[in-house]
């Protein structure tokens, strides 16, 4: 069984025969948190709404079975089920969040820690490890003091990328988790609830806030190229007047495009938008009257690592409409662009190496267990890394893991490809 699937993977992630194209291999659909409480939005743009507090920060939950969303009511990060939006738990909740805006983005890191963004009130970067009931501080108003609008994923390094949050053009930091270092990468940003890296090129995008033409820029959505140092219009569009938050789609999609979040401005310009990256055009996907704040993949957190110990971690893979289909995790350290082109117009959103085909043969059993197999009823899998025989000088390699579902019946035999997870190697 193990020789099978790992003669399809090969043939899947080093390319194979050519057959008609696949769906996008897009998003399954987004939660929508707003100003008027909670949305929904499949792909085909039906809404379902949970109306009542504002709602703002949102991610997928570290196990991808519900969505975390802010509310600012209770002042609490709860737990929702991303489909019907009913209301599961309480993930986390302190009397620190003071503000109707405390939490305004929130992201999990390697280890499975959230980190997340306060504006006002507590303002920041803090670090949330699950199962405690505490936060700590990485970085204050010393380092930001008009507070932080947005608090993303770094692709390339596996650390954090924070917009400090001031009147007009806002400046956006590469960060260290561990407080002890931040970096200016670019300036010319107009962001408040989600700036975000797109996988494939490394570029920035980020929204224009409240109203097109914020902070100086005439555009709806802004971009800062990789290697230069200001942002610049992307889109400047007369309906889709203010971005609040615009999300690079799935970084394997044949057609590479951003869903964002709007600011509603009376013109019809509310709900949730799809944009071409490349053709820096515009669609809107739902309406929904009201700011909406971001855009969080149904079920897309495919795969997720948290720090078990020292050089150790456990992750699981997660494809929930894939339950008992093949499945693999690659790795590589090579990085992650230009992406490998697949045949029908896909990509493997990192660049395979030498170290790809060891990962997913079983060579490496002693590093990685459990990355080859078959997902469970519920499209799960848990698999063990232990890389602590590679030694100290390992520590601050960023390996990069991407999860596939494979299908005989799928163009390439590859269902579906998630996006990579870059675990950073600390702790040995």
């Amino acid at each position: 069984m193990r020789s099978m699937l790992v003669t399809a993977a090969l043939a899947a992630f080093v390319a194979g025969p050519l057959r008609p194209a696949p769906a996008q291999n897009h998003s399954l659909g987004w939660v929508v948190p707003a100003a008027n409480g909670v949305h929904s939005v499949d792909a085909s743009g039906n809404v379902q709404s949970r109306t009542g507090s504002a709602s703002y920060a949102a991610t997928m939950n570290f196990d991808n079975s519900t969505a975390l969303v802010y509310d600012s009511t209770v002042r609490a990060i709860m737990q929702i089920d991303p489909v019907t939006l009913a209301v599961v738990g309480t993930f986390f909740q302190t009397p620190s969040f003071t503000s109707a805006t405390s939490v305004s983005d929130m992201l999990f890191d390697s280890n499975g820690d959230l980190f997340f963004s306060g504006t006002t009130g507590t303002a920041g970067v803090f670090k949330h490890t699950p199962g405690t009931s505490t936060f700590s501080t990485v970085y204050g108003t010393t380092t930001f003091t008009g507070g932080v609008g947005s608090v993303s994923l770094n692709y390339d390094s596996g650390e954090l990328l924070v917009t400090e949050r001031l009147t007009g053009s806002n400046t956006l930091f590469g960060a260290r988790r561990d407080g002890t270092m931040t970096t200016v990468i670019g300036t010319g940003l107009v962001t408040r609830y989600g700036t975000y890296q797109h996988i494939p090129t490394g570029d920035i995008y980020s929204g224009t806030c409240c109203a097109n033409g914020g902070g100086g820029s005439n555009a709806s959505v802004l971009v800062l190229r990789r290697g230069q140092s200001t942002a610049t219009s992307l889109l400047d569009h007369p309906i889709f007047r203010g971005g609040y938050s615009p999300l690079p789609d799935r970084a394997s999609a044949a057609q590479q495009r951003l869903v964002s979040s709007a600011w509603s401005n009376g013109t019809g310009g509310d709900g949730v938008w799809q944009i071409d990256i490349f053709g820096a055009t515009a669609t809107k996907l739902a309406s929904i009257t009201s700011n909406t704040h971001k855009v969080v993949p149904i079920y897309g957190r495919n795969l997720q690592s948290v720090a078990t110990g020292r050089g150790q971690w456990s992750a699981q893979v997660n494809f929930p409409q894939h339950a008992g289909k093949s499945f693999v995790v690659a790795l590589s350290v090579r990085g992650l662009r230009p992406p490998a082109p697949l045949p029908d117009g896909r990509f493997v959103p990192f660049l395979p190496d030498p170290l790809t085909p060891l990962s997913i043969s079983g060579a490496l059993s002693a590093l990685i267990q459990g990355n080859v197999g078959i997902l469970n009823a519920g499209g799960s899998a848990s698999l063990q890394l232990d890389l602590r025989p590679l030694g100290a000088g390992a520590n601050g390699i960023v390996v990069y893991m991407v999860p596939a579902v494979l299908d005989p019946a799928a163009p390439l035999g590859l269902a579906v490809l998630g996006d990579p997870l870059p675990l950073v190697i600390e702790g040995i």
